[in-house]
């Protein structure tokens, strides 16, 4: 690397330290010195950059640029390693700037630039290293920025030192066996996404609700999309205009839900259900049961409400058909009946006794075919419920 030796430093900066305070000795020669328009003295007639630099208080000493002036000459950067002959009577004065130089590491080497921004990509391959084959990670105390997807980023260089180290790409990465551990997601050149239950690949850390949506073929304005997490038994829906983090800690898989429908404690276990279902109803963190009662029913207890009902829990029931989890759950049953804090209407309600109570009957369906055998299921039929009441408030 080449630095030039003239510079323009018509702006100097100013010194606000005072000089030396010691007390001379007056049998001893001094050498003084003008840094940055502060007088400084020193006892020998030459002295190292460090030297000069610790004196007038600019530590660390890598951190700064020492530059110096000769009578009739322009500026010059002295380098780190040079003795300053200060009782030259041709040395005007010095100044003190901004590192020229930036020292920084890759993988506990020491590097150097002169350029104040950086890529990725630049610092790997001032070091022979193949970008496909590792990829650029900072190290700031305790916290890593990765810059496996950002390249072409511009790093500020700064004192006393970056420090980098690099790790090598994974070739592809199933991302639910680290979803379900909460690990963090490496990067990878492929990730494997499970969508319905189907492993599809993606070569990117962010994908759309429209690309993964595409990518098991379906449109995006006649799906929704659930996200599950392996620490909350309660699916997400995504926004339609949500881009996905695929890295996201302790996502486990996705599930595909049709937008359009249509109006129309310790309990009872007189029916078992699968265990995905049970699992997931005991995380609720609310009682259920399941009873025969003329049919198979599913009751979960204080089931909460969105704002703008007329009371914040309430009853849910399912009825679950004989052949579920192959045949599909319809509708959904309350106790207490809902009603709107706003006294609009519910539409397309009824009534059904249940377990000796009325429950208030939402007439809401699917259309033919809408559910999905192997991946429909009590859980995301009550994301569906849910999806139900968040709509029906603003009818």
């Amino acid at each position: 690397m080449t630095i030039k030796k003239s510079y323009d430093l018509s702006q100097e900066g100013g010194h606000t330290g005072g000089g030396n305070l010691s007390q001379p000795d007056k049998h001893q020669k001094r050498y003084p010195i003008k840094v940055d328009g502060q007088t400084f003295e020193f006892d020998k007639p030459e002295i190292s950059v460090a030297e000069l630099l610790e004196k007038v208080g600019k530590t660390p000493i890598t951190c700064f640029s020492l530059f110096r002036k000769f009578m009739g000459c322009d500026f010059e950067i002295v380098h780190p390693d040079e003795k300053l002959d200060i009782s030259d009577p041709k040395l005007d004065h010095f100044t003190v700037k901004d590192p020229v130089v930036f020292h920084y590491t890759v993988d506990k080497e020491p590097e150097t630039t002169d350029c104040k921004h950086l890529t990725p990509i630049e610092i790997l391959e001032q070091k022979n290293i193949d970008p496909k084959e590792r990829y650029l990670v900072l190290e700031d105390g305790k916290k890593e920025e990765v810059f496996a997807f950002k390249p072409e980023s511009h790093i500020e260089m700064r004192c006393p030192g970056l420090h980098f180290i690099t790790k090598p790409w994974l070739d592809t990465v199933v991302l639910e066996e680290y979803g379900k551990t909460c690990q963090p997601t490496p990067p990878a050149h492929t990730y494997i996404v499970r969508i319905d239950k189907t492993d599809k690949p993606w070569h990117h850390p962010k994908i759309s609700v429209a690309q993964l949506l595409g990518l098991v073929g379906k449109e995006p304005n006649k799906f929704n999309l659930l996200k599950f997490y392996s620490n909350n038994p309660k699916p997400v829906m995504v926004a339609a205009n949500e881009e996905i983090d695929l890295l996201e800690k302790c996502l486990v898989r996705f599930v595909t839900q049709p937008k359009t429908q249509t109006d129309g404690f310790s309990g009872r276990r007189q029916y078992r259900l699968p265990a995905e279902d049970e699992q997931f109803l005991d995380g609720l963190g609310i009682p259920w049961e399941t009873i025969l009662s003329g049919s198979i029913w599913l009751l979960i207890y204080n089931y909460p409400l969105p704002v703008g009902y007329n009371i914040p829990a309430t009853t849910v029931a399912l009825l679950i058909p004989p052949a579920y989890p192959a045949a599909e759950i319809d509708m959904a049953y309350f106790n207490p009946a809902l009603a709107k804090a706003s006294g609009r209407g519910i539409a397309a309600i009824s009534w059904q006794a249940i377990d000796g109570k009325t429950f208030q009957r939402w007439s809401r369906h699917r259309h033919a075919g809408d559910w999905q055998p192997g991946v429909d299921s009590i859980i995301t039929h009550l994301s569906l419920v849910d999806n139900w009441l968040k709509e029906d408030i603003n009818r």
